[in-house]
């Protein structure tokens, strides 16, 4: 087990036991599951708890993390979710090219992943 102290206010302090880690697998989804109330879901944290981004009023996300941390599986399922919506538009530009994101080209109103598109 772990313990683990938090201030969630300045002045009140938090103790918990952590007794499973809801971490210590991977969490897996047979399919992509659709976006509801323009909140994009995210996993879960270290707590247990389901997160998710909410995304309405939001002109847009950056995406961060070293090579192979999962950024392209991610934004492929994370665009996905929203990809059953006519009110969604994807505007895709992939300054690294390759066929990461190909599997969005057909939904997307623009979509640039080559050099010589990204110059014009």
């Amino acid at each position: 087990p772990d313990v683990v102290v938090t201030e969630p206010v300045p002045g009140v302090f938090e103790l918990q036991l952590r007794i499973v880690d809801p971490l210590s697998s991977p969490l897996e989804w047979s399919s992509v599951p659709a976006a509801h109330s323009w909140s994009l879901s995210l996993g879960i944290d270290e707590m247990g708890v389901y997160q998710s981004l909410p995304l309405a009023n939001v002109s847009g996300v950056v995406v961060g993390g070293v090579p192979g941390s999962g950024k392209t599986a991610w934004l492929t399922s994370a665009l996905g979710s929203f990809g059953a919506s006519a009110a969604v538009q994807f505007a895709v530009i992939d300054g690294k090219g390759g066929q990461d994101l190909e599997c969005l080209r057909a939904r997307s109103c623009r979509f640039m992943n080559d050099d010589l598109e990204l110059l014009e």
